[in-house]
């Protein structure tokens, strides 16, 4: 699933960057057809990068689960707590 998206957001940089060629600047046509093609991508792209974000923000706090220190694993539960029911949202978003 995740490479389907990836493959997305790489298609959506590669329209972004297509828009400040001066060629397609040039051609209205050609930069409106590319501007709404990046547009109907761009909320996938945004959820996408927003999972992304929040999943290794996961993966950050079951590392420091195994520390030494209690605070800090008290801390890490405290995220994960909330960080946990944000992907499992944005993982639905997505499908």
């Amino acid at each position: 699933m995740l490479q389907k998206f990836d493959e997305i957001e790489a298609k959506f940089e590669r329209l972004t960057a297509s828009m400040s060629d001066p060629e397609i600047i040039g051609d209205s046509a050609k930069f409106a057809k590319i501007a709404k093609e990046r547009s109907s991508l761009e909320p996938v792209v945004e959820t996408y990068r927003k999972y992304k974000q929040v999943e290794t923000e996961v993966k950050g706090n079951e590392e420091l689960l195994g520390e030494k220190d209690e605070e800090l694993r008290t801390m890490a539960k405290e995220e994960l707590a909330r960080l946990k029911p944000e992907l499992e949202q944005l993982e639905g978003e997505l499908k």
